[in-house]
């Protein structure tokens, strides 16, 4: 099984799981009210009712548009890191041959025969 996406992830939790009508109806939202508030102002309840589904709306898009945003910027990093990662290499390669090139043309020790160097074996060229 492949791991999940930062998207997956984000929208999991970041993400509601229903619309408002799924979690409370518009007649257990006007049970919230009393008798009389009821009576009085079922018009407002309503009104109210569908303005809290219009946000949770808003809000859910939003957040599934910032999800989306999140995503882009995370490739992009991880495009930066990869690009920072192959340039670090090269200067350790580089790094490294300028450190063999200096050793390979070090003069013997004072006092002896020894050199510090890559010593280059010649190899014969095979006939057929």
């Amino acid at each position: 099984m492949a791991p999940p996406t930062e998207a997956t992830i984000l929208s999991n939790f970041l993400l509601p799981p229903a619309p408002l009508p799924a979690i409370i109806s518009l007649k257990a939202f006007a049970a919230l009210f009393t008798k009389v508030q009821q009576a009085q102002s079922s018009d407002q309840i309503r009104a109210l009712y569908r303005d809290l589904q219009l946000q949770r709306r808003q809000l859910t898009d939003a957040v599934a548009g910032n999800i989306e945003g999140e995503v882009k910027q995370g490739i992009v990093q991880r495009r930066a890191v990869m690009r920072s990662r192959r340039l670090d290499e090269r200067d350790r390669v580089d790094d490294e041959v300028k450190v063999e090139t200096a050793v390979s043309f070090c003069p013997p020790f004072p006092g002896t025969n020894y050199t510090i160097g890559i010593k280059k074996s010649h190899q014969g060229q095979q006939t057929m």
